[in-house]
C-alpha cells in the first residue's frame, strides 16, 4: 500500500505585474517537512517546493537543530543571484500533512550558514523517492511513496 501526502498547492496574482495591468499567477508548492535528530524528529517546518532545482536549502536556524552527513565543507554557492557559505550534506527526512507521514528518505542538501533564505526542496531526490503529482486546475497536489 502507497503512502500519499499532499502538499499545500497556493495561487495568487503576481502583486509586481498586477501594477502593469498584467494578470499573471505564481503558483507555490509548500510542504511540511522534518528531519533526523538522533532518535527523534525536528519540529515541521514548511519549504518552498522548486521543481527546477535538484538540492535542497537549509537555512542555519533549521539545520542546527537537525542531523547531517558532511559531504563538501566551506562551498560558496549561489542562492537568488546572492553568493553564500554553504556545506553540502545528506540529511535524512520526512514529507508531512495533516493526516499522513512520508517514510524516511536521504536527502542532498547545502546547509547554508546565513537565516536569510528559506527552507527550500529541491525536487531532484523527491523525485527519486516517490512520484509527484501537480495539478494546476484542480489547485492539488500529492506525493505518492511505495
Amino acid at each position: 500500500m502507497s503512502t500519499r501526502v499532499s502538499p499545500k498547492l497556493t495561487v495568487s496574482p503576481s502583486h509586481e505585474l498586477k501594477k502593469h495591468g498584467i494578470l499573471f499567477d505564481v503558483i507555490r508548492i509548500i510542504a511540511s517537512v522534518t528531519f533526523a535528530h538522533g532518535a527523534t524528529w525536528t519540529w515541521a517546518d514548511d519549504a518552498f517546493v522548486d521543481t527546477g532545482a535538484w538540492i535542497s536549502i537549509i537555512p542555519h536556524d533549521i539545520w542546527q537543530y537537525m542531523d547531517f552527513k558532511i559531504i563538501q565543507d566551506c562551498l560558496n554557492v549561489a542562492i537568488g543571484g546572492e553568493y553564500t557559505k554553504a556545506d553540502f550534506c545528506e540529511v535524512t527526512m520526512r514529507v508531512l500533512d495533516a493526516t499522513m507521514v512520508s517514510p524516511s528518505m536521504i536527502i542532498r542538501a547545502y546547509l547554508c550558514a546565513s537565516d536569510r533564505i528559506p527552507l527550500i526542496l529541491g525536487i531532484g531526490d523527491i523525485l527519486t523517492n516517490c512520484n509527484f503529482f501537480c495539478s494546476y486546475r484542480s489547485h492539488s497536489a500529492y506525493l505518492e511513496f511505495p
